[in-house]
């Protein structure tokens, strides 16, 4: 008895201790319990509930009744048969199989063996104490109805959501009008909107919220509607307005053009226009060379909402030509030129600056005195205008003395037909003599052709025509001002002589600027072959003689000087920075690099061949291209060598690269292994290479052509680590000595001024827009143009599957 009654007191101690658990856990079992029973009729009720809101008068019907009602009684009846009262043991299990330890019933037991044992009665006193913390642990247990297997289709959620729609946008208030009997006598009602123009982005107003006449105007804006809508007869209620001629019976949508005001029975409400001024428009200054061949024009826009969009014109300023040579003669009338101005793709339009930019460098206007005249409009039409006078419009320059004269003729022939004879005459004293000016054939027959077209041609030359010799004569141009530019010391030359002129004619700041860091990469450039191309010297680098012949020259030293012309440029000391100019120049011209004896000259030589490999490679890939075009009808026939095949050639750079990698210099050294393991991956894939020629395979040549050069490159990397590590090539971030710059001969005190070849000095009109090579953002701007162009060509369903697979390797990796 006395065991009973401790295991009594021992599970009321249990209870007690977790009553508020055991109790959340026993409703939670009451609702899931009761929700999973009478789900169908609570559903029921909340969707009756919303029809009845929304269209109460539908469920007046005597068979809707009568439906309804057996729907209630079924559903209810069957909850009620399905639902079981929880007991208070099975919250209590719940609760207990919530923990893994079990800790209720696993305190509520007794033990059974060892019950007078001192060590069994501590070790199961601590389990007891462990116990009693995990009671202390346990948490009420959350209901769980699991509905979703109950109700497939869902349709809780869909009395729920017409609950919520009901409760949220219905009336609880609806009174249920009665099917007969006498009709409830109301008002007149109406409602009224304030509708500004949809380009302001202003809210709409409601008329009935907004404060009457004697409180407060209502600022609008030109264009707002108002609209009206009464819902019983328009005679029960008097609505007048006042705004201007218009004023009188509103019986339509009114569009608000002045001040006025509007009464509508016993309110009324006055409206204050607020006119939509038009917008403003500024020219950031004058227009700038952003590229060889790129025109930036800058500007703001300013506009109470929003700007709608805007054009740029350039027009010629005749007054301010200055009329010789072939500008003499009446110009032909043309068309401005007009260009939409850029809009900003998201954002605010009411205020913004954006730059137009433009290849303006065919164009007769330029280097020509124009005005610019920009205009921005508004959605009412509005418009804004700045106009802006402009002494050159600047464009593509050209520093070649034929390249420039060409240009002239172009300009000239574009000016007016007039001028054809002329253009004519001048072209035939230039190919007069060809070998003194034209250095092949194609630059000298374009120009005989241009020439024998105009005297062919019956006078006046037809504009057609006119315009595809004006083509042909910018081809040349562009031809001779790029040509030799692959060679590193004409380039230097070529950017001095650019440099040099641009400081006679005095060119602005920002040309200077690009001018100067053209001269810089062409001078690294031109060091950099230098450094490559020398031999190794048979006298120490720190002999006497040498010191007293010759000085060193170091990097250091060429930065420092052209931080010097920079600044002389700068403070306006042309004479003294074009004579520090020719005396750079003279440097690098008479400039020899020497070198000691030992691991770094093996290095050079071994680099050397590398790049010499690396270029043979190069080559041949190209040539594999080309016959892969031709197989399809693509492109130019491919240049063979002689009657070796592509696999032929393939093998043998291969061979030759096995040769290099044996005798490769740098043994020991990581890096050196490095080296070696990057080239036999380059040997591997010249020979998968050579295999896929000779299978006819011209797709996957092409691929591994393209791992044997990227594994040549890594592997000159890694050699020209080795190198530098012992001694020899020096590293890219080192600043590299060069040998003597030996004296021989004096130097110039100033430049002697180009001549073109009608003897007249360059730089004056018409001599075009600075050239060179190219930017950086005018490399980035041709990538992205040959890039879209490989994604045309590999979208084009006409080409053959083959080509289009190998356009979509190309342009994978981007």
């Amino acid at each position: 008895m006395m065991g009973l009654m401790d295991e009594i007191d021992k599970t009321a101690q249990v209870i007690q201790q977790i009553r508020w658990p055991l109790r959340l856990t026993w409703a939670a079992m009451i609702w899931e319990r009761g929700l999973g029973a009478f789900w169908p009729f609570l559903s029921l009720v909340a969707l009756c509930y919303a029809v009845w809101v929304f269209a109460g008068a539908a469920l007046l019907h005597p068979a809707i009744w009568i439906v309804l009602a057996g729907l209630f009684v079924t559903t209810l009846w069957r909850g009620v048969a399905a639902f079981q009262w929880p007991r208070r043991d099975a919250a209590l299990a719940r609760l207990d199989h919530s923990h893994p330890h079990r800790p209720i019933s696993a305190y509520l037991d007794e033990i059974s063996v060892g019950r007078g044992q001192i060590r069994t009665a501590a070790l199961w006193q601590a389990h007891l104490a462990r116990m009693q913390r995990d009671l202390a642990g346990l948490e009420a247990i959350k209901p769980a109805p699991h509905l979703a297997r109950r109700d497939p289709y869902a349709l809780r959620l869909i009395a729920l959501t017409a609950l919520a729609m009901a409760l949220i946008f219905g009336d609880a208030a609806r009174e249920v009008q009665p099917s007969q009997g006498s009709e409830i006598a109301v008002g007149p009602s109406w409602e009224a909107w304030v509708e500004p123009p949809r380009y302001t982005g202003l809210p709409t107003l409601y008329l009935q919220d907004l404060p009457h006449a004697d409180a407060s105007a209502i600022e609008v804006v030109t264009g707002t509607r108002l609209i009206l809508r009464i819902y019983d007869s328009a005679d029960a209620m008097e609505v007048t307005h006042s705004f201007g001629d218009q004023a009188g019976a509103l019986a339509d949508d009114l569009i608000i053009s002045q001040s006025g005001d509007v009464a509508i029975g016993d309110a009324a409400w006055r409206f204050i226009l607020t006119p939509d001024a038009p917008p403003s428009v500024t020219i950031l200054g004058a227009p700038q060379l952003e590229a060889p061949d790129q025109t930036a024009i800058a500007y703001r826009a300013q506009d109470d909402f929003a700007i709608l969009g805007g054009a740029a014109s350039l027009s010629l300023d005749l007054e301010a030509v200055t009329r010789r040579y072939g500008l003499r003669v009446p110009p032909e009338p043309r068309d401005d030129l007009v260009f939409d101005l850029p809009m900003p793709f998201s954002g605010d339009r009411a205020a913004f600056s954006e730059t137009l930019i433009e290849d303006l460098s065919k164009s007769v206007l330029a280097n020509l005195p124009v005005t610019l005249t920009v205009t921005v409009e508004d959605d009412l039409g509005q418009t804004g205008r700045a106009t802006l006078q402009v002494a050159r419009l600047p464009s593509r320059r050209f520093f070649d003395p034929l390249a420039a004269s060409l240009i002239e003729q172009r300009r000239d022939l574009l000016w007016s037909v007039e001028n054809a004879p002329r253009v004519a005459q001048v072209l035939r004293a230039i190919t007069y003599a060809p070998q003194t000016y034209l250095e092949d054939e194609a630059t000298y027959l374009p120009l005989r052709s241009v020439i024998r077209r105009i005297e062919a041609a019956p006078a006046p030359l037809a504009r057609e025509i006119r315009d595809e010799l004006a083509e042909i004569l910018w081809q040349v141009a562009v031809d001779l001002e790029e040509i030799d530019l692959d060679d590193a010391l004409a380039a230097l030359r070529q950017a001095q002589e650019r440099l040099s002129e641009a400081m006679r004619r005095g060119a602005s700041d920002e040309e200077i600027a690009q001018l100067m860091e053209d001269l810089q990469r062409a001078m690294d450039d031109y060091i950099r072959e230098l450094a490559q191309s020398a031999e190794p010297s048979d006298t120490p680098t720190d002999s006497p003689d040498q010191g007293q012949e010759g000085m060193e020259l170091s990097m250091n030293d060429l930065s420092q000087m052209m931080d010097q012309i920079q600044e002389l440029m700068e403070q306006g000391r042309m004479a003294e920075a074009q004579a520090m100019l020719d005396a750079l120049s003279q440097m690098l011209e008479n400039m020899e690099v020497t070198q000691g004896q030992g691991q770094g000259s093996a290095g050079e030589r071994a680099m050397e061949d590398l790049r010499d490999t690396l270029r043979e490679q190069q080559g041949l890939a190209d040539d594999s291209f080309r016959s892969f075009q031709d197989s399809f009808g693509q492109g130019e026939p491919s240049d063979q060598d002689g009657e070796q095949s592509l696999a032929d050639r393939q093998e043998a750079l291969r061979d030759s690269l096995r040769e290099q990698a044996e005798n490769l210099p740098g043994q020991g050294r990581e890096e050196g292994q490095a080296a070696r393991d990057r080239l036999d991956e380059a040997e591997r894939a010249m020979r998968d290479a050579a295999r896929a020629l000779e299978e006819g395979d011209m797709a996957g040549a092409l691929d591994r052509q393209a791992d044997a050069m990227d594994a040549l490159r890594e592997g000159m990397d890694q050699l020209g680590r080795a190198f530098a590590d012992e001694g020899g090539t020096p590293r890219e971030d080192d600043a590299p000595q060069m040998g003597e710059a030996q004296q021989g001969g004096q130097q110039q005190g100033s430049a002697r001024p180009l001549t073109d070849p009608l003897g007249r000095a360059t730089g004056g009109e018409g001599a075009g827009v600075a050239g060179g090579p190219l930017s950086r953002q005018e490399a980035a701007r041709r990538a992205e143009e040959l890039l879209e162009e490989l994604r045309r060509r590999s979208g084009e369903t006409t080409r053959p599957d083959q080509e289009r697979d190998y356009l979509r390797r190309l342009i994978e990796p981007y």
